[in-house]
């Protein structure tokens, strides 16, 4: 099974590579920043590729697997609490991210408009947008104010994911974050050489499915993205079927 993961999931990459690249159709709004996480997720699932190539990877894959997750999560969220006024919310963020840099290097004794380059917009124009805020906004560790595994109870509360998806994402997600952090679980994975063995095979399958089958949602949310504001439904046409194809190889496992 898991050698059959493998091909379907390269497959994907290669498939939906004149989707993940082509430019986006208009310069602002829900589908930009649809575009971005859409090719956050890429890069992620390009990255699996790779390490499956490699033995005793399971944890590492997993782990990217946890971040293609977070991509579908915040997607979903977006659109459940009202995607155009989410993308803002998310895109407002960036002078929260922002500030917290300028107010680091002024901790240092930099000045933040000489790191200009690093930060991408001037000190004393982010600042004043950063002011512009809601005061909210200011104390926010993330840009909606929600872990993701809070954004996802969310989701599961208001019924947007049914009991199944909710589970297998959020047990995927935990252990995803166990790869990531120390922890027992983790410790004993690298010092047992029979337990690795054991968890890198289900790591693997766990991992490489989650990450196959989330960004197919993701493929084809973007895809119905961009057919709503071209009117054109028969746009990446060959990505479609890809997707169709692999969601019916999916299901023969």
């Amino acid at each position: 099974m898991i050698d059959k993961l493998k091909e379907i999931s390269k497959r994907l990459s290669l498939d939906t590579k004149s989707l993940v690249e082509a430019e986006s159709i208009n310069s602002d709004g829900f589908l930009v920043v649809l575009l971005g996480i859409y090719r956050a997720s890429a890069a992620a699932l390009r990255d699996i590729n790779y390490l499956l190539d490699f033995e005793e990877t399971g944890a590492s894959v997993l782990d990217l697997s946890r971040k293609i997750s977070e991509c579908f999560i915040t997607v979903e969220y977006m659109i459940m609490k009202g995607k155009e006024k989410m993308s803002k919310t998310f895109q407002d963020y960036i002078f929260v991210q922002i500030q917290q840099d300028i107010d680091f290097y002024r901790s240092i004794g930099q000045n933040p408009e000489e790191v200009n380059q690093e930060i991408r917009v001037g000190a004393e124009v982010s600042e004043q947008k950063f002011n512009d805020l809601p005061a909210e906004m200011h104390k926010r560790k993330t840009w909606a104010g929600r872990s993701s595994d809070g954004m996802l109870q969310d989701l599961y509360n208001s019924g947007t994911l049914g009991d199944f998806d909710y589970s297998r994402i959020l047990q995927s997600y935990v252990e995803g974050s166990r790869c990531n952090h120390p922890n027992p679980i983790m410790v004993k994975y690298y010092l047992d050489t029979e337990f690795i063995k054991a968890s890198n095979e289900y790591y693997l399958k766990q991992a490489i499915l989650m990450a196959i089958i989330l960004y197919l949602r993701l493929t084809t949310r973007y895809l119905d993205e961009v057919r709503l504001i071209t009117k054109d439904n028969e746009l990446y046409k060959d990505v479609e079927n890809s997707v169709l194809y692999i969601y019916k190889q999916i299901k023969t496992l």
